[in-house]
């Protein structure tokens, strides 16, 4: 979806249709897979409350998707998504620094932030949600000086050359990847237990 002007000199920016296509067929892709594997492992119990996690979190993922978008007004700008609309004011706004950062698995993405005068960030912007032409366009009408890094790095190398501008968990995406995945572990326990309890014969 091209970015849109509103009358009032507004900057609208929404993900391409094609970017939410391809993420809800590749989810569909995903879940298929994964149920399929559990089934074979763990029998259709486990299968079932894998499916309903993998579900929610497509829906979740979809919704934000639908939700998106980047509004550059002469005097604020906002960013929404899955909670609540992000505003900030443009006058806050010093500087851009766009940077490719590599994921621990999978491609690169492009992200852009606006920065305060100390740095701290403002807004972010995933570039793998918006086309990149729509991402030189809102640069363009920001109208602010430009930085990072001219090659892709990694989470840590652009904290260490802009402190503060990634999370702790996003420096760290391993550790998280562990968490994250004992927590989903424990909630197929818990589903293939309630499952189990539930189809119990009385």
């Amino acid at each position: 979806m091209s970015p849109v002007l509103t009358a009032d000199d507004s900057l609208v920016l929404r993900p391409p249709r094609s970017t939410l296509r391809t993420m809800l067929v590749s989810a569909v892709v995903i879940t298929a897979v994964g149920t399929a594997g559990l089934w074979l492992k763990g029998g259709w119990q486990v299968a079932l409350g894998g499916a309903v996690l993998l579900l929610g979190v497509v829906a979740v993922g979809a919704v934000h998707m639908a939700r998106s978008s980047v509004v550059l007004t002469p005097h604020e700008i906002v960013v929404t998504g899955l909670g609540r609309p992000r505003r900030r004011a443009r006058a806050r706004a010093a500087v851009v620094v766009r940077a490719t950062l590599i994921a621990p698995r999978g491609g690169p993405h492009h992200n852009l932030f606006v920065l305060d005068a100390f740095g701290r960030v403002l807004i972010r912007v995933y570039g793998m949600h918006y086309a990149p032409r729509d991402l030189d366009r809102l640069v363009h009408a920001l109208g602010l000086p430009v930085s990072g890094p001219d090659r892709p790095v990694t989470a840590k190398e652009l904290a260490r050359r802009y402190p503060g501008i990634l999370s702790w968990a996003e420096q760290h995406p391993y550790v998280l990847g562990g968490a994250l995945a004992g927590a989903v572990v424990l909630l197929l326990l818990l589903g293939v237990i309630l499952v189990t309890v539930a189809t119990q014969p009385y």
